[in-house]
């Protein structure tokens, strides 16, 4: 699963594009299926979920949280 960063109407940016040769990138070395997730307000759900912690450890959590709030979605959607 990964994260497709898209603006809030639902378009393509330039870091969309990125993303997306790099799931081509994924899907010609992998023999296993890459899908994507949309990612937008995941950053918002991981700071909720990481609370009122100071702000360099928020900083170094935030990322990490993005990605378990985008594979929680992907999974809520598919179970």
């Amino acid at each position: 699963v990964v994260g497709l960063p898209i603006n809030l109407k639902g378009e393509d940016t330039g870091q969309t594009k990125k993303v997306r040769a790099f799931i081509e990138q994924l899907k010609n070395q992998l023999s296993i299926e890459v899908v994507e997730e949309d990612e937008r307000f995941s950053t918002q759900a991981a700071g909720h979920l990481l609370g009122k912690i100071d702000k360099k450890a928020r900083k170094k959590k935030i990322d990490q949280s993005s990605a378990i709030v985008i594979l929680q979605d992907y999974i809520s959607k598919h179970a």
